[in-house]
């Protein structure tokens, strides 16, 4: 009997710098309603409501706050001093978010009765293959798939690996600072199932985890079962293993 093992690694193989906000308190007006600026602001890298939430702290008695979405604006109305910090604010946040890279392997991995020790893709990264071999005892891996995903700080992004119907991954990275990124992965495979005239679309969950990942580092941090058939390509054991470095 063969005993089969899916594994999925992931690197992360680039990382940008990403520009810090420094927030301030809120700053009353007069009893007596002063003069009132306005500004139209074009907004290019990010939404007018996240802009909108930044600013809020600034905003005086008389301020007024107007995000379009629509048009990927946002309309300051305030003191003339207080309009001049806000824009100051939006130069240092409307800027490129960061972005990374992430390479992604889907592996099966195999416990062959009497056949050759076969690391495959693992010979890439030794110590990665190190740590696998001694968290699971099998002796023959194949590359399934592997593909680059290049992630906006903030965002989703997702794509198809291993085939039909194979596997979906999506990932959300979000800044910790300039050399550090949180990550939520999820790992799934869709299913759809047909009755009559309806429709469903399944996503059966491989693995959904969270883990932080710096230029650099090499980490196993997930692994998930699942079961199946005992024939060739249909493993009757999986386990899905991450890592990011």
């Amino acid at each position: 009997m063969r005993l089969t093992t899916l594994l999925t690694l992931l690197t992360l193989a680039a990382l940008l710098a990403a520009p810090t906000l420094a927030v301030a308190g809120d700053t009353g007006g007069d009893l007596l309603k002063p003069e009132l600026a306005h500004e139209i602001v074009h907004l290019q890298h990010i939404q007018p409501h996240d802009a909108e939430r930044v600013l809020r702290p600034f905003v005086s008695r008389w301020g007024q706050l107007d995000a379009n979405p629509s048009l990927g604006t946002l309309t300051i109305v305030d003191e003339p001093a207080l309009v001049r910090k806000m824009m100051e604010v939006i130069a240092d946040i409307d800027v490129p978010r960061q972005e990374w890279t992430f390479h992604i392997w889907l592996v099966l991995a195999e416990e062959a009765p009497g056949a050759r020790a076969d690391a495959g893709p693992l010979n890439q990264m030794p110590e990665v293959a190190d740590e696998l071999t001694s968290l699971f005892q099998y002796n023959v891996y194949q590359e399934l798939d592997s593909t680059l995903l290049k992630v906006t700080d903030g965002r989703e992004a997702s794509l198809h690996l291993g085939g039909d119907p194979g596997y979906q991954v999506e990932i959300v990275p979000h800044a910790r600072g300039v050399d550090r990124v949180s990550v939520d992965f999820h790992l799934y495979k869709p299913r759809t199932i047909v009755k009559d005239a309806d429709v469903t679309h399944v996503r059966n969950t491989i693995v959904a985890t969270t883990f932080e990942a710096r230029p650099g580092d090499t980490t196993v941090v997930g692994a998930s079962r699942l079961d199946g058939g005992e024939a060739a390509g249909s493993p009757s054991f999986s386990a899905e293993v991450f890592w990011r470095g």
